[in-house]
């Protein structure tokens, strides 16, 4: 990975020189992190203004009593500024301290209880566009989000673990989607685990272990790309610095450097310097010196734009990295646990650094063409990706759709489901999930990896895998695409939706209705379909949530209270009905439809008992997201969806809609069912109604003779 470490340079001095606990934050207004500084020897309060080579430290408060507080950074009020929260382990109390530009303004937002044994994170788990708080308890282990209501906060409990000493706990988006995650330390062990943010809850897993097991001190931020949080770490036995880069599933650690004396630091991680890189700021309490860590990473990364394109037209790339670079273009289908990758072609080019913006989220990275791709008119449509490596054999894929030309259409089309893509993205820090009403197309989107997240479009690649292996040839294309174009009934016998079909327009809503009106089947292979309402922005490049309310809440978007109304009921037959599902197996319902034809399957037998998408839950058919036609959580608001309470006008499900199957039951409620309904306008509707079924499609036999049976009846 090349030579990576951090430089340090001195920015600064405290007095007195020992005590000292640091927070960063953007306290000040400006681009920079500034530091935050709480002396329990006389309760006072300091920040420590950025000047871009050192920091100038002003007293903004103080505190009563004045030692014993722990305090975090985060923007809790909703203003320009960060604010602060402290927890005082005399009586449990929790106070804001809001950030008034120069000097903190508390207020008491609540208790704990018991009051003391607790240790706090701040971070985006709630997705609202205010800070929430977790809250680990040593005495019990258990792990609390503390939702931000605006006055106080709300909590609930999201998981546990063996309360043992010693355990640490830092805040960040592990896993690249913008929301909040939680990795733990356990100091007899070395023991480092990711609590994973799945909306309600945390899914935990070991991503690491440490050597010596004791005595680590963690900071987390983006240090080696700018999609997903790693691990800083600092072992004062020999003042070894570590960075913990995150492979999504473990953490590698590296050694960045050391530091001099050995012991006796603190550590804090924020964007410090104008380049919006994350590095480290260190205090020693023997001198009160503060050193700015700058980090020498600069790992290549790109997007492109478009997202498809036709044979004979173009894709422009956009890559930010150092020197001589190639690009090697693949093809991606799956039928098995590994992504199967042809080979298209290979580019050598020539690239620069090119900085983010402070808001790239929002308003794109804004990057100067690297090169241009024209689709060669051999490549056949489908999912691919430009892998691009530096000379140091860093690697960012950058995933893109090939449509077909107009003279080699089949008779299906597939849906990519960028829109998606996009909510989920959080590279630059934050994403749909963090509050965002607006969002930018314009940056890298690692999360739409083909090896990426099992959701997006690793997840869809199973479809497309067995659709091809089975001998069904299919055309693909964006969400951006049928928004603009819909698609033709006289062509396309079949359009086919995929895997998580979360995030639609009203435009694409109503071209699916033009579409199932003109004679078009639908066959919908996914769950948590048509759900939530997003729109474009003029030029298509970003996208519109929350109803267009930076974190408004997302009731308000779903499609079930959209007015006029559009109801996925209405057309899927079905709606989200829960999240978070661990899986089961389908029952059969209706043995004698045809689409049941040559699965020698009975009334309550079961099919689909084992799949390969095991991002949430254990991978079988009906899991992790699912719909049914009439369940309460699909009639009024989807349960554990991460979803505000409101009212749902009635829907009214389509004549003649028959439940083929229904996942079994378990003890929080049903699971998907499977449908399917004539149209009027000749064609029907199949809805396998489960995120995880394309998992369970490519090793499924019955699965696959129903899928044969809805593609032959459409005519494909």
């Amino acid at each position: 990975m090349g030579n990576r470490a951090f430089t340090f340079s001195r920015w600064g001095t405290v007095a007195p020189v020992s005590g000292w606990q640091f927070l960063s934050g953007k306290f000040t207004g400006g681009p920079k992190a500034d530091l935050f500084g709480y002396q329990p020897g006389d309760g006072s309060l300091w920040i420590g203004r950025n000047k871009g080579d050192s920091f100038t430290l002003q007293q903004w408060d103080t505190v009563n009593p004045k030692d014993g507080w722990q305090f975090v950074a985060g923007n809790f009020t909703g203003g320009r500024g960060a604010d602060i929260v402290g927890y005082h382990s005399s009586n449990g109390s929790l106070w804001i301290g809001e950030n008034l530009g120069t000097q903190f303004r508390f207020r008491q937002w609540g208790n704990v209880n018991p009051a003391a044994g607790w240790q706090f994170a701040a971070g985006a788990f709630t997705g609202k566009a205010r800070t929430d708080l977790f809250g680990y308890h040593s005495a019990t282990g258990g792990l609390w989000v503390g939702e931000n209501t605006g006055i106080g906060f709300s909590f609930r409990q999201w998981g546990s673990v063996d309360p043992k000493n010693g355990r640490q706990f830092v805040a960040g988006d592990f896993t690249g989607n913008g929301r909040s995650d939680v990795a733990g330390y356990q100091p007899d062990s070395g023991a480092v685990w990711v609590a994973e943010n799945i909306g309600n809850r945390f899914q935990l897993s070991q991503w690491a272990t440490v050597d010596p097991a004791a005595n680590w001190q963690f900071a987390a931020g983006s240090f080696t790309d700018r999609a997903k949080s790693d691990l800083f770490g600092y072992h004062p036995s020999n003042g070894s610095i570590w960075v913990g880069d995150n492979a999504v599933g473990s953490f590698i650690f590296e050694q960045w450097g050391s530091v001099k004396p050995s012991d006796g630091w603190q550590f804090v991680a924020g964007k410090f310097d104008a380049d919006h890189w994350v590095d480290v700021v260190g205090y020693h309490p023997s001198n009160g010196s503060l050193w700015m860590g700058k980090s020498s990473a600069r790992p290549i990364e790109g997007y492109c734009w478009p997202l498809s394109a036709a044979p004979g037209e173009s894709i422009s790339f956009r890559i930010s990295a150092e020197g001589p670079c190639t690009a090697e273009f693949r093809r991606h289908l799956s039928t098995s646990a590994s992504v199967d990758s042809d080979h298209m072609d290979d580019l050598a080019f020539v690239a620069a650094t090119q900085e983010a913006p402070p808001e790239p989220y929002r308003s794109g990275c804004g990057w100067a063409e690297t090169f241009s791709l024209t689709i060669p008119n051999s490549w056949r449509s489908g999912i691919y990706s430009a892998r691009c490596s530096d000379a140091d054999n860093n690697t960012s894929d950058i995933t893109f759709v090939v449509k077909s030309s107009a003279g080699a259409r089949s008779r299906i089309a597939v849906l990519a489901n960028v829109n998606t893509w996009l909510a989920y993205n959080g590279w630059g820090g934050k994403s749909k999930y963090t509050g965002l009403a607006r969002t930018s197309f314009l940056r890298p989107a690692p999360g739409a990896a083909p090896e990426g997240d099992l959701h997006l479009t690793r997840g869809e690649l199973w479809v497309l895998g067995w659709f091809e292996s089975a001998g069904f040839a299919a055309d693909l294309y964006t969400d951006i695409d049928f928004h603009n174009d819909g698609c033709d009934a006289a062509q396309y016998k079949c359009l086919v939706l995929n895997t998580h079909p979360e995030y639609w327009s009203t435009r694409m809503y109503d071209n699916l209705t033009a579409y199932l009106d003109a004679g078009g089947s639908v066959i919908y292979l996914g769950g948590n379909g048509i759900y939530e309402n997003g729109e474009y922005e003029p030029d298509l490049t970003g996208m519109v949530f929350r109803a267009g309310v930076e974190g408004g809440p997302r009731v308000n978007a779903i499609f079930r209270r959209l007015s006029p109304a559009r109801p996925e009921r209405s057309l899927l037959g079905l709606a989200t009905e829960r999240c978070g599902v661990e899986g089961s197996p389908y029952e059969v319902v209706a043995a004698d439809h045809s689409l049941l034809a040559g699965t020698a399957l009975n009334a309550g037998d079961t099919f689909g008992d084992f799949g390969l998408n095991t991002g949430v839950g254990n991978g079988k058919a009906s899991g992790w997201e699912v719909d049914t036609q009439n369940g309460l959580g699909a009639i009024t608001i989807p349960i554990d969806c991460d979803m505000e309470d409101g009212i749902v006008p009635p829907s009214v499900l389509p004549s003649g809609t028959v439940v083929l199957a229904r996942g079994k039951r378990d003890n929080r409620g049903p699971g998907a069912d499977m449908i399917y309904y004539d149209h009027p306008g000749g064609g029907f509707v199949f809805s396998a109604g489960s995120l995880t079924f394309g998992g369970s499609l490519v090793v499924d036999g019955a699965i696959q003779q129903i899928i044969r049976n809805a593609l032959t009846k459409a005519g494909a």
